[in-house]
């Protein structure tokens, strides 16, 4: 009963992925700010597997490949028009899913990896410095994004993860990476290995923040299985569940909200992650918990 009623809550989250407003979540203006038309449709990377949906009953049932679709009724009875999804329980295993192994674009909800990666790498009270291209290399993206960041601002490790988690601040995510791998290239590639050693097959990614890129791209499978693993560390945990977080400054505190309304909707509801950009449409990570079940979707 308790897995039945966290399964009806994550049902709402991805009813809830299909109508978020238009709002790039990767931490990018309102789709109708001018200069944001950058993307070009593209299919999703081949993943190695045929599209399948495996049931509740834990029944495979292997699938065709399909357009995305504008509504669909899922064989589990999901009114959602989600193209993918994958809900897994405590011990990482499917209670059910469609097209768990087909490749999409994620978004921002690829600072899941970036976080845990920031994480187990680097102490949360390490102090960064902003540097220009961490800035620059999104500023295109991320005009008039609240928080921005600034050259030469400093900020602990701790820090940086909310800002980039709660409003999806793309700038955090590099400023993260250079601190941690060297750069945004030698970051990827770390967090390219840790997708490899959590035995995500169907993973690539090439930077910290989820702007699109074609060799950027991740499963439903994956996705949940990277989100459970992260689950596993307190300060993420804390990180992805608050509501929102305030900076103390000399200058004024800078306040951070949560882009994800499903922590305003329910106190089971404890994390993780949303995204929008025109390629990847509307992503979302959540994570529910009641009387010791839990579930992530």
């Amino acid at each position: 009963m308790k897995k039945f009623w966290i399964t009806g809550l994550l049902v709402l989250a991805l009813m809830l992925s299909a109508c978020m407003p238009g709002t790039i979540e990767t931490g990018e203006p309102p789709v109708d700010v001018p200069g944001t038309d950058r993307t070009t449709e593209a299919e999703g990377q081949p993943s190695g597997h045929e599209g399948e949906i495996v049931t509740q009953e834990g029944q495979t049932v292997p699938t065709e490949p399909t357009e995305p679709s504008t509504a669909y009724v899922s064989p589990n009875g999901l009114d959602t028009d989600s193209d993918a999804y994958c809900v897994l329980d405590e011990n990482g295993e499917i209670i059910f899913s469609l097209n768990p192994y087909s490749a999409y674009a994620p978004a921002s909800t690829t600072k899941v990896l970036t976080a845990l990666v920031a994480a187990e790498k680097a102490g949360m009270d390490d102090i960064t410095t902003v540097s220009e291209n961490a800035v620059n290399q999104v500023a295109v993206f991320s005009s008039g994004v609240s928080p921005s960041l600034k050259p030469g601002e400093e900020f602990t490790v701790r820090e940086l993860i909310y800002t980039m988690i709660l409003p999806s601040t793309n700038a955090a995510a590099n400023v993260l990476a250079e601190h941690v791998g060297g750069s945004i290239e030698g970051f990827a590639a770390m967090m390219n290995d840790k997708a490899a050693s959590l035995g995500l097959s169907d993973t690539h990614f090439t930077n910290p923040h989820g702007l699109d890129d074609e060799e950027h791209y991740t499963t439903a499978r994956d996705l949940a299985k990277l989100t459970v693993a992260a689950m596993a560390f307190p300060a993420f945990r804390t990180m992805v569940s608050a509501r929102r977080h305030t900076i103390e400054r000399e200058g004024g505190a800078r306040v951070l909200i949560n882009h994800n309304r499903l922590l305003r909707m329910s106190d089971d509801v404890v994390g993780v992650k949303t995204g929008f950009t025109r390629r990847s449409g509307r992503c979302l990570v959540s994570a529910a918990e009641k009387d010791g079940a839990a579930l992530v979707c």
